[in-house]
């Protein structure tokens, strides 16, 4: 019996006015992985984020509301896991704060050194990455539209977050093209992503506790500016 020869090439399919080339492996491999998201995805040392939070479960400013800067300073590396030391500068009506999250690359979950950091740390992971719930590094996304990226149980047996829609907003003078995400119990709950931006842009999520029609909004995140939007042109 002859043994089987498998031979892996590239093909270039030549006519009068063109030529088409088969993707090559590295191209395969880069263009389904553009075609996933995670919290997180592509940060890189020197990357910051602004954010306006309005959290009415934290008592932070009026309505709870705060601008938090997180930069990326540096990743620890381990043999069980990296971290990212992140500075978080936070502003409220009366008073500007510096603090030190730590960051599990990851699963994006915040730890704090400083126990007047909690609150805030708690704050932006349930806002800001909330979605890493579902999106992490290990179980990227597809940015599908009408993909169903899990159920939210612990809201409603029957919520799921779906990948709706794709829309434009502007960030710092860039028009930025975003996935919408969403779910609606009474009300519509979203949250907008780009695939080159690590961390979600905007976010308004309404109780789902709430025990009648018309709940009110429990928190609202908008990000106002980023080391990835810092460029002209359109992502």
């Amino acid at each position: 019996m002859k043994p089987w020869l498998i031979t892996i090439c590239l093909c270039v399919l030549v006519t009068s006015d063109v030529a088409v080339y088969a993707p090559g492996i590295e191209e395969i491999i880069r263009q389904a992985d553009h075609n996933k998201w995670h919290v997180g995805k592509n940060i890189s040392h020197g990357d910051f984020v602004v954010y306006v939070i309005c959290d009415s479960q934290s008592h932070h400013g009026r309505q709870g509301c705060y601008t938090i800067r997180m930069d990326f300073y540096v990743l620890m590396q381990s043999e069980n896991r990296d971290v990212w030391v992140v500075q978080a500068e936070i502003q409220t009506d009366d008073s500007t704060m510096n603090h030190v999250f730590v960051m599990d690359s990851m699963t994006m979950r915040i730890q704090t050194i400083s126990h007047d950091a909690t609150a805030y740390a708690r704050s932006v992971q349930d806002t800001v990455l909330f979605v890493a719930g579902l999106a992490t590094e290990l179980y990227p996304k597809p940015l599908s539209v009408g993909q169903v990226w899990g159920d939210i149980s612990s809201i409603d047996p029957d919520a799921s977050l779906i990948l709706q829609s794709q829309d434009t907003v502007t960030i710092q003078d860039t028009d930025v093209d975003v996935f919408v995400l969403q779910y609606t119990l009474f009300e519509t709950t979203y949250f907008m992503i780009n695939p080159d931006i690590p961390f979600p842009i905007h976010g308004v999520f309404y109780d789902p506790y709430w025990p009648i029609a018309e709940p009110p909004v429990r928190f609202t995140f908008e990000m106002i500016e980023s080391s990835h939007t810092q460029h002209d042109g359109t992502q």
